[in-house]
């Protein structure tokens, strides 16, 4: 009998243990969490260069133009599947090395 109540006992405090340390762990940070905030970010300059990335033309004719612009110098046409190295964006515009075209005709 004494055997059974010190069981008890014991799972009682393994358990509460246990419990504690799961609790913890919902409100603590593990290490793959990033705490890094972000500017926030304006659409009417939306700028992003980073990394290039190789995307596929998806429209046939597509215009490369001289700047980020509807309105701007056209350069050349693309054809649909040609390979375009994108070197950033800019307000719905995809920056390649020949020029502008918009980002809603590339994809990957």
């Amino acid at each position: 009998m004494k055997f059974l109540i010190f069981f008890a006992f014991a799972l009682a405090i393994f358990h509460s243990c246990y419990t504690t340390q799961n609790e913890r762990n919902k409100f603590e940070p593990s290490s793959t969490d990033s705490m890094v905030m972000e500017p926030p970010q304006s659409n009417a300059q939306q700028t992003d260069w980073g990394d290039s990335t190789t995307m596929v033309v998806l429209k046939d004719g597509l215009l490369v133009r001289e700047r980020p612009e509807s309105t701007s110098k056209i350069i050349k046409k693309l054809k649909k599947w040609d390979e375009v190295l994108v070197i950033g964006t800019k307000n719905g515009w995809s920056k390649l090395e020949s020029g502008w075209v918009e980002s809603s005709e590339l994809g990957e």
